[in-house]
């Protein structure tokens, strides 16, 4: 299908498709609208970024009755920003439609203002926490609803939603149109189909999917405790103008983003446990522009609609193939080249990324970090630059003012001040740290439900030592690392067994 007006689509909906820019259905688009609009049930496969908002949201504006003041159409999302986005690409597409009225329903939002909107929409999207609430509530009435959509289905259940999602679909008419999203389909995605969907028709174009060309894929091995210099060299070679760091745990986000907060770099963490005013305000700030690095879980990212991003930065390896997609999916958008790091510090990680390469038919090129006077180097000529188009401000002048009359030269003056910027410079960098600790391997992880307090205690009880001389610690699915100072490791490992909570194991150096 190379056009949306083959489609037989209103006017008023192809009109709204050409103002945002659409040219033609992708291919999730040209399969799924015809069939919504036929009165199928689907089960679309397709991951992030193929266009199924707009796959779902319009046929069902076409089909809407928009003299109705109740809601027939509910989009059920697993986050917040999932559902403002969603929210947001129907308002766009209904522009030039009368009588449409969407509102989204969420935790973390006045619950007044969502009841307030709930009396008049016809179009609600929301998270199945705040969606149960409303229904519990009958702030929510859903007996006139015709349209119903699962986005992110597979998520949903990650976040622990099946019940809720098999509450509210219980709720609803028996004789609606549901339409399914989701990257996998699971076997509780299954029950969910095989128990409410009629003889669905199934979409799948994941297989199609690879990572944009359009980005230069890069990824350097560097050990755990060297990440945090690792990044901020980086960012200095780089230079990104707005860029996004992930990381896998919110923990690690507000380290990451605290540690560029003390470089004076414009950062802010984004993940679950924020308040949802303050996430509202990171992202509109990052969208606008006034935030530079945002430092994000891959969640809380979902909603984050930003054309200019120069640099992806994955600090933690993505834990599924899907999610390395969606991560480096952020730049290199608009016809615009992008660039993706990742940081890998093991062997076992080097073979899951190269999966992830085979899988994505990518080209994920490995590079070192410059040595240590390569890189004082590039700091020296970016100071320069940097010297070269800054104003001079009238205390600048008074300071070199009082310099002279302690009977300095202007080349003692340049001396001075180009030894105190570049050593407050290179004291961000921690040059001289980037090679020293041991890896352990702990062969207990998230399947046997091990949490890091628990390892750090184990450590500290076992060898005698200070919780801060704990590493980085990253946690798998059957097994754990974590970062020690030689001397430490070498205990660690002489005492040869660990107890963690309930477990005793044997350590071992991590290859």
């Amino acid at each position: 299908m190379k056009h949306f007006k083959e489609l037989n689509l209103s006017n008023e909906l192809l009109n709204a498709i050409e103002e945002i820019g659409y040219t033609k259905p992708t291919e999730i688009q040209s399969q799924t609208i015809p069939l919504i609009m036929e009165g199928h049930d689907i089960i679309g496969l397709s991951k992030t970024g193929s266009g199924k908002t707009a796959a779902f949201s319009i046929p069902t504006l076409e089909l809407l009755d928009t003299d109705s003041t109740v809601p027939q159409l509910l989009v059920i999302a697993p986050t917040r920003e999932l559902a403002l986005q969603i929210a947001g690409e129907i308002k766009r597409l209904s522009s030039h439609m009368k009588n449409v009225r969407i509102t989204t329903v969420f935790g973390g939002d006045s619950m007044q203002r969502q009841i307030k909107s709930l009396k008049k929409a016809n179009i609600v999207v929301g998270t199945p926490g705040r969606i149960q609430d409303h229904i519990r509530r009958r702030t929510l009435i859903l007996k006139h609803l015709k349209y119903l959509v699962l986005d992110e289905a597979d998520e949903m259940l990650n976040m622990g939603f099946y019940e809720d999602i098999v509450n509210i679909l219980a709720k609803t008419p028996k004789n609606k149109q549901i339409s399914l999203f989701s990257a996998t389909m699971p076997k509780e995605i299954m029950k969910i189909s095989n128990t409410f969907l009629k003889n669905p028709k199934t979409i799948n174009v994941r297989s199609k999917e690879t990572a944009p060309t359009q980005i230069n894929q890069y990824f350097y091995f560097i050990k755990g405790s060297q990440k945090k210099s690792a990044l901020s060299m980086l960012i200095q070679l780089y230079s990104p103008n707005r860029a996004i760091i992930f990381t896998n745990t919110k923990k690690m986000a507000d380290e990451v983003a605290g540690l560029l907060m003390n470089n004076n770099l414009n950062a802010n963490a984004l993940h679950g446990d924020m308040p949802q005013d303050t996430r509202l305000q990171v992202m509109n700030k990052f969208k606008a522009g006034r935030i530079n690095f945002l430092v994000a879980t891959d969640v809380a990212a979902r909603g984050i609609d930003v054309d200019d991003i120069d640099l992806v930065i994955n600090y933690d390896l993505p834990q599924t193939q899907e999610y390395y997609i969606h991560r480096i999916g952020r730049t290199g958008r608009a016809g615009k080249e992008g660039t993706s790091i990742t940081f890998i510090n093991s062997r076992k990680q080097l073979t899951d990324l190269n999966q992830i390469k085979n899988k994505t038919k990518s080209e994920i090129i490995e590079r070192t970090l410059p040595s240590k006077e390569e890189f004082q180097e590039i700091i020296i000529k970016n100071k320069l630059e940097g010297i070269h188009q800054t104003e001079i401000h009238p205390m600048a002048i008074k300071f070199v003012d009082s310099l002279r009359e302690d009977r300095l030269n202007d080349l003692g003056i340049a001396y001075l001040l180009a030894n105190h910027i570049i050593n407050e410079t290179l004291e961000q960098y921690d040059l001289d740290n980037m090679s020293s600790n041991n890896v352990i391997n702990i062969p207990l992880g998230r399947k046997q439900k091990v949490r890091p307090k628990e390892i750090v205690n184990a450590i500290i009880n076992k060898i005698n030592i200070n919780p801060k001389d704990v590493g980085d610690i990253s946690l798998f699915k059957n097994h754990s690392t974590v970062e020690l100072k030689p001397e430490h490791a070498d205990k660690l490992i002489k005492k040869s067994k660990l107890r963690v909570g309930q477990n005793t194991v044997r350590v071992k150096i991590h290859k």
